[in-house]
């Protein structure tokens, strides 16, 4: 079920008074969500293989079916083009023109688990560790094609804008951000953004290391990534140049840092560090399109799926707030 709130009066959504709560039924769970910004579209990725473009105003909505199976992620790329893009278990991504109806497909080597769009590009991530770039003027052969430099399996991508040069990053379920450069391949580099000691029943110190669920570029500072992952935190990171002195795969100290639940590496720099409720794991995060404020999810992520989040062992559940929380930042 997709869900938002429209201001009836002007069709912004979430304004500040005269809300009205729209809602619109999906056959099957929704994935992944995009907005289509000049057309005031919400177009979503559903478990069923549909990619569903929603209107919330008139509430008129379409169906895309082309997939065989779910579509992982959905992504709208830059206003004047009017596409969008879906990528599916299937093995598949595919390139939409929500006006014409027309499509090109593009058969991926491995299921896709994460994507990202800029320009006329496409960024994906697969099964198996594959990378892939597409450019959908000539997307026959890929732009970039290779292996995440990462070890373990890849749970987000995102394009890193830079001049005269393509770089994007990849995280994976070990805590991991790898940086990569296409033009200079020896300003790529990998670092640790999670790990975090608890201790056992035993009072016995261990190293549990958390997957990163999300990567968000900032859009006033293209040089500064944001992370959220599962151990509750959101940090952000100055990826736009190789870390220096920094063995490869060491933590390196983040811009910032929120107060993870279950205790950091490094506090936050600073003398003044926000207070949020515990968290459980942070499966989704965002920024405004102005980069001053950053909005993160406090809910579960589906990696041990309904069993984990329906579970009645208070571990489990403890801290699951299903809020959405807004981060002010500072310019500087």
């Amino acid at each position: 079920r997709l869900h938002t709130q429209i201001d009836p009066a002007n069709g912004r959504v979430g304004a500040a008074n005269g809300i009205a709560q729209k809602q619109t039924p999906a056959a099957d769970p929704v994935l992944s969500v995009a907005w289509v910004t000049t057309e005031f579209l919400l177009a979503s990725g559903c478990a069923d293989g549909t990619v569903r473009v929603w209107d919330p105003q008139s509430q008129k909505e379409e169906e895309f079916k082309q997939h065989q199976k779910a579509v992982k992620v959905v992504k709208a790329f830059s206003p004047e083009t009017g596409y969008i893009a879906s990528g599916s278990w299937d093995k598949s991504v595919i390139i939409w023109n929500i006006k014409s109806k027309e499509k090109l497909e593009i058969k991926c080597p491995e299921r896709v688990y994460a994507m990202d769009v800029l320009d006329q590009r496409v960024l994906v991530g697969t099964a198996d560790r594959h990378v892939i770039i597409y450019d959908i003027r000539k997307h026959d052969v890929p732009l970039s094609q290779g292996f995440s430099p990462l070890r373990m399996q890849t749970r987000c991508v995102c394009f890193i804008p830079a001049p005269n040069d393509i770089r994007f990053a990849v995280a994976d379920c070990q805590g991991r951000l790898g940086v990569t450069s296409v033009a200079d391949p020896g300003a790529s580099f990998v670092i640790r953004v999670t790990e975090n000691r608890m201790k056992k029943p035993t009072g016995e110190e261990q190293k549990v290391t958390f997957a990163v669920n999300v990567i968000a570029p900032c859009p006033a500072n293209p040089g500064v990534v944001a992370t959220g992952s599962c151990d509750g935190r959101f940090a952000f990171w100055n990826v736009a140049q190789k870390p220096i002195n920094i063995p490869e795969n060491e933590m390196v100290e983040p811009l910032f840092s929120s107060v993870s639940a279950v205790g950091s590496e490094f506090a936050p720099p600073g003398s003044f560090s926000p207070v949020y409720p515990t968290h459980h794991t942070i499966p989704a995060a965002a920024w405004s399109p102005r980069g001053d404020t950053f909005a993160f999810v406090d809910s579960a992520d589906g990696f041990g799926g309904q069993k984990d989040y329906l579970s009645n062992q208070p571990q489990m559940v403890a801290g699951v707030q299903n809020a959405v929380y807004f981060h002010k930042v500072e310019r500087q």
